[in-house]
């Protein structure tokens, strides 16, 4: 492995940042409304969604995960647990904690977000060509690794 200059580890550093920037823009353009127009959901829901597919997960822990205080996780909470995405329980190992998870309607919410998801990402896979994809598959993984 070499060892770059600073000034061009700094370089690649801002490069990096910004790519990943306007990738997650773009990717937010592409998807957001497709979640708006089929399920009433914002982006950030969806995130919510997929995570709570962990068990165990209390609002305390995706309050830290989302960086943000108690009071406004709960705002974004309750809007997926009226629209019956999620449920908000009694934790049976401790009657102070409440535990969240996913309904079978928020996993088929999942399940047809990621089959539209998959059709507007393939139409850009289409358009790299499968070996460009499969390289930038496998340096996001080594990345996400480091």
């Amino acid at each position: 492995m070499s060892t770059l200059p600073s000034a061009e580890l700094t370089e690649l550093a801002s490069r990096y940042l910004l790519v990943y920037w306007q990738h997650r823009e773009h990717f937010a353009r592409m998807l957001a409304p497709i979640l708006k127009a089929e399920h009433g959901l914002e982006l950030r829901d969806y995130g919510i969604l997929r995570y709570l597919e962990q068990d165990g997960v209390t609002p305390g822990v995706l309050s830290e995960v989302l960086h943000l205080p108690g009071y406004a996780t709960s705002r974004l909470l309750d809007p997926l647990i009226k629209k019956g995405l999620i449920v908000r329980s009694v934790d049976p190992q401790d009657a102070r904690r409440y535990l969240l998870q996913l309904t079978e309607q928020g996993r088929g919410v999942i399940r047809t977000i990621e089959g539209r998801f998959a059709q507007e990402l393939a139409r850009t896979f289409e358009r790299l060509g499968k070996d460009r994809v499969m390289v930038l598959m496998d340096t996001l993984e080594s990345l996400s690794k480091v």
